[in-house]
């Protein structure tokens, strides 16, 4: 009877973790989520800033210090 509830666990556990291995990955698991910004590279001193804080100039962008 034990041999028997010990099979059971493990093709318990191993089904679990096969469907979650199979599933795809939350977003909700990691904090980094949404926080994703395009940056751009102020093409004078190299700074990463977003567009919306950048201006661009001759197809290239600049920070506030270099307009």
């Amino acid at each position: 009877m034990a041999k028997l509830l010990i099979f059971v666990i493990v093709v318990a556990i191993a089904v679990w973790y096969f469907r979650r291995q199979l599933q795809p990955p939350s977003r909700h698991r990691s904090s980094d989520h949404g926080n994703e910004t395009t940056m751009v590279r102020c093409a004078e001193c190299g700074l990463y800033l977003p567009p919306a804080n950048a201006t661009p100039r001759g197809g290239r962008w600049y920070c506030e210090k270099h307009r």
